[in-house]
């Protein structure tokens, strides 16, 4: 059970071993793992591959809205509180919907929005290849890591947190 476990946070911190973070180590202790009985396919489908019916909804949704901006360097989508309570969405179901943009060809940023149950929206990004994408979210009060970060925008329409985020994303394109 704590293999599974560590093997869990292994696998969804590493996004399936797919992130530049990823050392021969970090196979090392999987395979140390695997050998201690952990079930490794079992792990894999049920944290990176299975989702709930409302995470398949927003996700479905959000891929619907995604837009490009900057020659497509600068991916943007959102989902709303009547999207969630539509799909009846629980707590998470968003989780990962900031990539949908991040894994098309030539984005180099992809931002999310989430609009808040108390107002104002939660602001996710994700960078490919070379922009600081907590750079963009201190500019917001929030942060992160350079490739993973995020931040809330508690005033504006979805259009003008749209903009603002956008606009401080183009500034730091190449």
């Amino acid at each position: 059970e704590i293999g599974t476990c560590l093997l869990t946070g292994i696998i969804t911190d590493t996004g399936g071993f797919k992130y530049s973070g990823v050392t021969a180590e970090t196979f090392e202790f999987a395979a140390w793992l695997l050998e201690k009985g952990v079930n490794v396919s079992n792990v894999y489908r049920n944290v990176l591959q299975t989702v709930t019916m409302g995470s398949f909804e927003l996700n479905r949704i959000a891929r619907n809205r995604v837009e490009f901006f900057e020659n497509g360097k600068v991916a943007f989508t959102y989902i709303t509180k009547e999207d969630e309570k539509t799909v009846k969405a629980e707590t998470g179901d968003y989780e990962g919907i900031v990539d949908i943009g991040r894994d098309v060809e030539g984005v180099e940023i992809s931002i999310f929005l989430r609009e808040l149950e108390k107002g104002g929206y939660k602001v996710s990004m994700r960078s490919n290849d070379y922009v600081n994408v907590s750079d963009i979210c201190l500019m917001f009060g929030g942060g992160g890591h350079i490739k993973a970060a995020g931040c809330t925008i508690s005033s504006g329409t979805l259009e003008q947190v749209r903009d603002k985020v956008i606009a401080q994303a183009k500034l730091h394109l190449k």
